[in-house]
């Protein structure tokens, strides 16, 4: 689809939304005019005019005449306009500038309420000189006003200067507004013109061409049916809402393009060289050297992007970098020209091995790096190309690859494959046009974790496992079963009956940007067939040689990366920047620094820029008055852009790969016509964020506190920060011992591989400090004996050191931001910013100068004097170290004399130019002369406690020469290399320039990974040896598994390296000294970022994240919510539900927020959005004024996810809101800001919280009750109590449940087939005909014999004697499917009957709490504070939080009838229900008869449960209806919980038909399969064939049926249906309830 003619100008759309990929939504779009007249179709009314139009357009191009060229120009507007469905009427209208000046409008359109939504102006005809002026340049004239305004008329000032403050500042202006000029219109949205983007038509191309796409879209984008219909959402809107989704398919497209040419640049490298370094590789060591994988994959990433950056530049030339109308430059020099050989033939040797296609990459690659100058300003001939001096293209950065000459054949196929898109229906060319920043950023996000390796040896690859990594688990969760279908009861196996995927079954190409795994050709026999890759009838071989660029196994799933989808990026910014920039000028916005602290491909900083930058000129032209050209307004956003990104934008990312393509992004996001080139070497840092020391510092009285409880590795330290200065007598936290250092002396599963370590780290711990006074002991043969154990308590000569180096750091610290900022300002390149503003800096100071610069700032130039920074990073890289110490190296590690002596010579001094000691040894250092310390002067430099006088020297603070000490001390050296591999980070060191002149960042923004660190032995046998992962190994298998695995040697050193890093990062993540606001624990790492934010935002900053919301209901993570209640601002609560358009590589049922948070805690209240879908929806509800419209449901009737917004969807939290959810949740002994947090749905659903919390809560109502998951279903086969196997249980006792079995007061929903292996192995269970002794067949039954099976069992809190099971209880399905059609699954469960702990049951003491407890949780009302709650995993202290009220004695009797199914239950009907008084039934339906009497026997019979499905509906309605009533909700909040929460049970109740029988004939419910009618296959029919049939209105239906689910079958039984057949109406019923028992009540109260 060539969409020639339309342009999207400064992203109108998202890049790449007007592509072909827009086809198949435009059919869906354009089919509701399918059925039109070509009068009334809008793409035929365009048609009719395209000729008509372009003649009108030829005749006044050749005409002279004024007022003939403007009658031709009148008509063909006006036929224009009423084929586009307007109505031409010229009027003027009124504006909100000075003195209401008026404009000329030619037509304006309203939507459904009456209000403007569109305005079409009408721009002056230009001259014929002037007539490709742009349209929104012009003033408008007296002859377009009618004659009684033209006084008003406003005439001096252009209509892009009109629009902003004339137009769009209207109260009841219009939202967009078309501009007709004499050959194009152009569209301006009110929400987009601050960008100045706006969609313009050029109609003489368009209609020139007439092509049927182009005027499809032309009619989709602003035709009045599309963007102003009378009824609905404009159509216009939907495209936007799926340019997202186009977006995602062509990246993905790109992404595997630009894999597959990685792959092919690296193979044509190994293929030329032989695979080892040329010749000319500069590094003579390494030629003839075999070429590093890793190496060559970095080169050929750097390449790939060197053609994208050409591509890009090339195809958009309002960049004004690469001029394609210049032929010299089109035909010699571009990539554009060798795409145009991607195709040609290579038919001889000679061209197939030649290098020409190389050799002119290589070329043009070069002149833009040195820049070319052959223009001819008098002629206007020539060439000039700017010198784009950045790291990408600098020749140095691809030193392997420069030495080469590679071939036509492997150069061409690189240029096809990043010509051609792929969509898997068709291949075109990619337009690189229309390829925006973020789709760039996603591709590096995705290759940033992959890798390049070269083959040793012939490879075959094994086939990866089916569903996504499970790495987005929430705290507290554990892995789930995605949902199979959104409406079946599918929960709940248990972990291990969860469908274990079995991978790939077929001999398709694996997908190569998957998690890949390679093994040795040579142990293809180890593994079936159906788990390698095969080709044919061949296993897929890579032969000895071959670069494979692919992601290697976990490296994914352990960065936990995943690109953000540009519309919740933009969405969080926003919100961002709308909090920090409120009442700042323009020029203020300029000072903003901003930071990422995980930034990926920088997506976040990218973003930033680009609405600061927009914000920017936005105000800057309103504080002058003046208006910028639209024809300039790219160039001048790009300049604002390329000086926020070179002086503002900071970020830090674990990957070094993200770091240098983060860099690319935002230079490519700023490319202009100069040579300005944003420099990030000192901005952008590779390292790990969440390990690095802090300017925390303990306070003195934890230093010297006699009690072991209270020293300073028991306590936090204080948060100092650069808000303030070290206070008097504070130690650095990093100047001290933590007590979690190298915690690896008890972990029993490494002790049989690394013992001795452990034993020699034991030893450390203990203060064993022989092996430090060696010396001592030769010289004496025993020393004396001292407590200097590390973390021992500390020495007043210890305190003394570490204070007065503490003050030491102090003064480096302020000398490193005061180098820090003159370095940054050295490096800033000089630049003019509209209006002729000139932003001061260097002029064209190459980037390796920049570069220099900071190498020699931060100790890079390896200067014999060490400098401030490197002091400082050394110091804190060595407190860092000792966390994740190697196991290998635990006799280095140092005592606290020597860790304290090294720190003193480090910061302070102890090593002289020629590297000789200038210190003590660390005996004396240890135990220095009481009296010398007793002279010591508190301001005394550290240096005084040397003994050795002799050995002092006066300069020692300002000379030291750090390398040469490292390399004398072995401790030291071990430390540097730790953290040279881990990239400790300390913020507060390498942007101390910022932190200290602002207090921290301005913004902080980014998306940190959603992830618990975990040590999994099982995972990293799998890495070890990809052959286990066909095992299925449990942990403890995987433990017993270990010492054979590494018996490799090379195996077992990887193990435990990876050990000591991994376990030493769980330790310094999950402790509350380094996170002072999470506190400890194994937090997710997205706590850790958040407490990371709040550590570096400017008290008058704010940050944005998105993460997800585990804290919010974690029972331990009170301190955490009181944190963030006071910091939050705004909380948009997401559901990854359409991943197209969020999330595409996280599971769908994923749930996560965007946070807008405070630098400070002064204040409280917050925007609270539950459950978005996009990002639109958030906009749109705030855009909302009126509240107008139905509240959005989950689903919309026609079964598709609500995305609309309303008003009423924002909900303020502020005290009141707190204090009601905080009695909600039952955690009174809390503090009010400690209380978990329930999301409300909307401003209605925070209403019903307060009727909820006027109640009392489960909790605190039952007595004597407790909740068990009674068998774990691993362990408890291991011990053996139970045995998995199907099979009908003989007795209760027998019977272990699965989830799906129960469900909805039915404890006989489904019985498992004979053989089970998923959830939907399960058949619904056929009640009518049910046994009274019937047992459903089940996975698992008791093994062990009945004393010993009971003697395992959970007692009763109340009475020890007796076994859980011993009681009736109410069984829930512990996993709880928010998106099903019911969340609260439950059902009576008889005693005897066991389960596993995918379920949990409640016993009470008292049967009456039981039978409330029974009617309350099968409730509606119930499940909808479920959902509301967000909990996905049901425990007790989640339902202790739901409400309590006596649900009576109707609603206690309609949960028995449900519930008593079996003569199991009969004890419990026979002594309860007769005592219960029964009101008659709300409905008169006859079918209800069929039941009985409403209040069923006096004993139990099989007439006592309800058994058909109408009966039981009806039940269940009543209950819901009974349960609101005495909780106090108004049948309005019923009704609403209905509406909003259960979209798929509203779905199943539209869509299930029952007989008059009242069992059900014909269901959509997924949960029901081969329920009802069935015809000749066996098969429900579809919706489609039952309306047929419903349209016949048949008597009766007769079908037969196979049926498994009681003992003895299968067998075939026949169903009958007798009609005529009816559906239900829930609200109705509802309503009918409602006002029924409200005047029963009424009539008994008044007896």
């Amino acid at each position: 689809m060539d969409l020639i003619g339309i342009e999207n100008e400064a992203e109108f759309f998202p890049s790449g939304t007007l592509s072909d990929v827009l086809k198949e939504e435009l059919q869906d779009i354009t089919a509701r005019w399918a059925g039109l007249d070509r009068a009334a179709h809008p793409v035929e009314r365009l048609a009719r005019v395209a000729g008509p139009t372009v003649e009108a357009l030829r005749q006044i191009r050749n005409s002279s005449d004024r007022s003939r060229r403007a009658e031709l120009v009148r008509d063909a507007h006006h036929d224009v306009l009423t084929a586009l469905g307007y109505v031409w009427r010229r009027e003027g209208a009124y504006t909100a500038l000075n003195g209401a000046p008026v404009i000329p409008l030619v037509s304006r359109a309203a939507d459904a309420s009456g209000r403007d939504a569109l305005w079409v102006i009408e721009a002056p005809i230009p001259a014929p000189q002037d007539e490709a002026s742009d349209p929104l340049g012009a003033c408008f004239e007296e002859d377009q006003f009618p004659p009684d305004q033209r006084e008003a008329a406003l005439t001096d000032r252009a209509i892009e200067s009109v629009l902003a403050e004339g137009v769009f500042e209207l109260p009841d202006g219009p939202r967009h507004v078309l501009v007709l000029g004499l050959s194009q219109i152009v569209l301006i949205d009110k929400r987009k013109w601050p960008a100045r983007s706006v969609l313009r038509f050029d109609l003489q191309e368009i209609f020139a061409r007439a092509d049927r796409d182009t005027l499809t879209v032309m009619a989709c984008l602003i035709s009045r049916e599309a963007r102003v219909p009378e009824l609905g959402a404009p159509i216009s809107d939907r495209l936007e809402e799926e340019a997202q989704r186009n977006a995602n398919a062509v990246t993905t497209s790109l992404k595997r393009t630009v894999r597959d040419a990685i792959e092919l640049l690296g193979q044509e490298v190994i293929a030329v060289t032989g695979g080892k370094y040329p010749s000319t590789f500069p590094d003579p060591a390494r030629r003839g050297v075999w070429i590093d994988g890793p190496e060559l994959s970095r080169e050929c990433l750097r390449y790939m992007y060197r053609l994208l950056f050409l591509f890009y530049a090339e195809a958009n030339p309002r960049l004004n970098l690469l001029d394609m109308r210049n032929p010299i430059y089109a035909t010699g020099y571009s990539l554009e020209a060798l795409r145009e050989l991607e195709s040609v033939p290579l038919r001889t040797t000679a061209d197939r091995e030649g290098t020409f296609l190389w050799e002119s990459l290589q070329r043009t690659l070069d002149l833009l790096y040195t820049g070319l100058d052959l223009a001819d300003e008098e002629r206007g001939t020539g060439l000039r190309l700017p010198a784009v001096k950045v790291s990408l293209l600098d020749p140095e950065s691809t030193p392997l690859l420069n030495g080469l000459r590679l071939r036509n054949e492997a150069v061409q196929q690189v240029i096809r494959l990043l010509s051609l898109r792929s969509t898997g229906k068709s291949t075109g060319r990619i337009s690189y046009a229309k390829l925006g920043i973020g789709q760039l950023g996603a591709v590096y996000e995705t290759l940033i974790s992959f890798t390049g390796v070269v083959a040793k040896t012939d490879l075959i690859e094994l086939k990866p496992r089916k569903g996504r990594l499970n790495d987005a688990s929430e705290d507290g969760e554990e892995a789930e079963t995605p949902e199979l279908e959104e409406d079946a009861e599918e929960d709940l196996f248990g972990e291990e009956e969860a469908d274990r995927d079995p991978g790939v079954r077929s001999d398709k190409e694996p997908d190569k940007l998957a998690p890949s795994w390679f093994l040795p050709r040579s142990r293809l026999d180890e593994f079936p067939r159906d788990e390698v890759v095969f080709r044919g009838g061949e296993a897929l071989v890579y032969p000895k040689g071959t670069f494979i660029y692919r992601l290697a196994g976990r490296d994914r799933e352990k960065s936990a990366s995943y690109y953000t989808p540009e519309p919740l990026a933009r969405l969080l910014v926003k919100h961002a920047l709308m909090e920090r920039c409120r009442d700042l000028t323009a020029d203020q916005l300029l000072d903003l620094k901003i930071l990422e602290p995980a930034m990926g491909s920088a997506a976040f900083l990218v973003e930033t820029t680009n609405q600061l930058a927009d914000l920017y000129l936005e105000r800057k032209q309103k504080e002058m008055g003046r208006t910028i050209p639209q024809e300039d307004i790219v160039l001048e956003k790009q300049r604002v852009r390329a000086f926020i990104a070179d002086r503002n934008c900071f970020g830090v990312d674990l990957n070094p790969i993200a770091v240098e393509l983060g860099a690319i992004s935002l230079w490519l996001n700023s490319l202009h016509g100069s040579e300005f080139s944003p420099w990030f070497g000192d901005q952008l840092h590779a390292g790990n964020s969440l390990i690095g020391a802090r300017r925390a510092a303990y306070a003195p009285a934890l230093l010297s506190a006699k009690a072991q409880g209270d020293l300073w590795f028991n306590g936090k330290p204080d948060e100092i920060g650069w808000r303030k200065s070290l206070p008097d007598g504070h130690v650095w936290q990093w100047l001290l011992p933590a007590k979690d250092m190298a915690n690896f002396d008890k972990d029993k599963s490494v002790a049989p591989f690394a013992k001795e370590a452990q034993n020699k780290i034991k030893a450390w711990r203990q203060g064993d400090l022989v092996r430090y006074y060696k010396d001592e002991v030769q010289r004496n043969g025993k020393i004396k004996r001292k407590k200097f154990g590390f973390f021992e308590s500390i020495e007043p000569h210890e305190i003394k050191l570490v204070q007065k180096l503490s003050r030491v750091a102090e003064a480096l610290f302020d000398q490193v931001a005061e180098d820090l900022a003159k370095t940054r300002a050295a490096a800033n390149d000089e630049i003019t910013l509209w209006p002729g503003k000139v932003m001061p800096g260097n002029k064209r100071l190459d980037f390796h100068e920049k570069a220099r610069l900071n190498a020699h700032l931060i100790g890079a130039d390896h200067a014999t004097n060490t400098l401030p920074y490197k002091r400082l990073k050394t110091a804190m890289d060595a407190w860092c170290a000792l966390w994740l110490w190697p196991l290998d190296k635990a006799d280095l590690l140092p005592g606290r004399a020597e860790f304290l002596q090294g720190m003193a010579m480090i910061l302070e001094g102890g090593f002289t130019a020629d590297g000789s000691l200038a210190a003590p040894s660390v005996a004396e250092f240890a135990d220095p002369a009481p009296d010398f310390l007793d002279m010591l002067e508190p301001d005394a430099p550290a240096r005084d406690l040397f003994k050795a006088a002799t050995k002092r020297q006066d300069a020692l603070f300002r000379e030291t020469n750090v390398e040469a000490l490292i390399e004398n001390f072995d401790w030291l050296k071990t430390a540097v290399e730790v953290a040279e591999r881990e990239r400790f980070v300390h913020f507060d060191l390498i942007f101390a320039d910022v932190m200290k002149a602002r207090g921290g960042f301005d913004v902080l923004v980014g998306n940190p990974p959603w992830a618990k660190p975990s040590w999994d032995p099982v995972a990293v046998i799998e890495d070890l040896d990809p052959a286990y992962r066909s095992r299925s190994l449990s942990a403890s298998e995987a433990v017993e598994e270990l010492p054979k695995v590494l018996e490799n040697g090379k195996r077992k050193e990887a193990f435990i390296s990876s050990y000591a890093a991994e376990k030493g990062g769980m330790h310094f993540t999950g402790s509350e000294v380094n996170n002072p606001f999470a506190g400890g624990g194994q937090n997710n790492l997205y706590r850790c970022f958040v407490d990371l934010s709040f550590r570096l935002i400017a008290p008058s900053g704010y940050g944005g994240l998105i993460h997800q919301d585990g804290h919010l209901n974690d029972p331990k993570s009170g301190k955490f919510r009181s944190e963030w209640y006071k910091r939050v601002s705004k909380h948009f609560e997401f559901s990854n539900k359409i991943t197209t358009k969020n999330f595409s590589e996280v599971e769908d049922q994923r749930r996560f927020s965007l946070n807008i948070y405070r630098g400070t805690t002064n204040q409280f209240g917050f925007d609270q959005f539950t459950n978005a879908f996009l990002a639109s929806q958030v906009e749109e509800s705030y855009q909302d004024t009126d509240g107008m419209g139905s509240l959005p449901a989950l689903k919309t009737l026609e079964g598709k996810w609500d995305t609309r917004g309303h008003r009423d969807k924002i909900v303020r939290i502020e005290h009141d809101q707190l204090s009601v959810i905080h009695s909600i949740t039952g955690d009174a002994e809390l503090p009010l800001f400690e209380a978990r947090f329930l999301q409300p749905y909307s401003a209605n659903m925070m209403a019903i919280f307060e009727t909820v919390a006027r109640n009392s809560s489960i909790g605190s109502s039952f007595s004597d009750w407790q909740m068990s998951g009674i068998w774990h279903e691993s362990g408890a086969q291991k011990s053996g109590k139970i045995i998995k196997g199907t099979s009908f249980p003989a007795s209760p006792l027998d019977t272990v449940l699965t989830g799906p079995i129960f469900y909805s007061g039915n404890p006989f929903n489904k019985s498992c087939r004979r053989i089970c292996r998923q959830n939907s192995h399960y058949d619904v269970i056929d009640l009518v005909a049910l046994p009274t002794d019937y047992i459903p067949r089940t996975l698992y039954s008791r093994r062990a014999s009945a004393p010993e099976y009971l003697a395992s069992t959970p007692r009763l809190g109340w009475d020890p004697t007796s076994s859980h099971l011993d009681e009736y209880r109410v069984a829930f399905r512990r996993r709880v499917p928010l998106n099903s059609e019911r969340s609260l699954a439950t059902a009576l469960m008889p005693p005897g009957v066991a389960h596993i702990d995918a379920v949990e049951s409640a016993a009470f003491s008292d049967h009456l709490d039981l039978l409330r407890a029974n009617a309350l949780f099968l409730s509606l009302p119930m499940d909808a504070l479920i959902k509301a709650f967000g909990q996905e995993n049901l425990r007790q202290p989640t339902i202790e939080m739901l409400p309590y009220a006596d649900p009576g004695d109707t609603a206690k009797h309609r949960a028995l009838r449900l519930g008593c199914l079996t003569q199991a239950y009969a004890d419990l009907w026979d002594q309860h229900a007769h005592t219960l008084k029964v009101l008659p039934w709300s409905s008169y339906d006859p079918r209800l008869n069929i039941e009985g009497s409403v209040g069923g026997p006096s004993t139990w019979d099989h007439s006592a449960p309800l058994r058909t499905e109408f009966a039981r509906r009806m039940a269940q309605v009543e209950i819901d209806v009974l349960v609101a009533q005495a909780l106090g909700f108004s049948l309005d909040q019923l009704i609403e919980v209905y509406s909003v929460y259960f979209p798929i049970l509203i779905q199943n109740e539209m869509g299930t038909w029952y007989d008059q029988k009242g069992r059900i004939v014909w269901t959509c419910s997924k949960g029901l399969p081969g329920v009802g009618w069935l015809d000749d296959r066996g098969k429900s029919p579809g919706r489609a064939a039952w309306e047929r049939i419903l349209a016949d209105n048949p008597p009766d239906l007769t079908c037969t049926a196979i049926d498994d689910t009681m003992p003895g079958g299968p067998r075939t039984i026949t169903r009958h249906f007798v009609g005529p057949f009816t559906q239900c109406d829930r609200i109705e019923d509802y309503r009918r309830a409602w006002a029924h028992f409200e005047r029963l009540k009424a009539a008994e109260a008044a007896e």
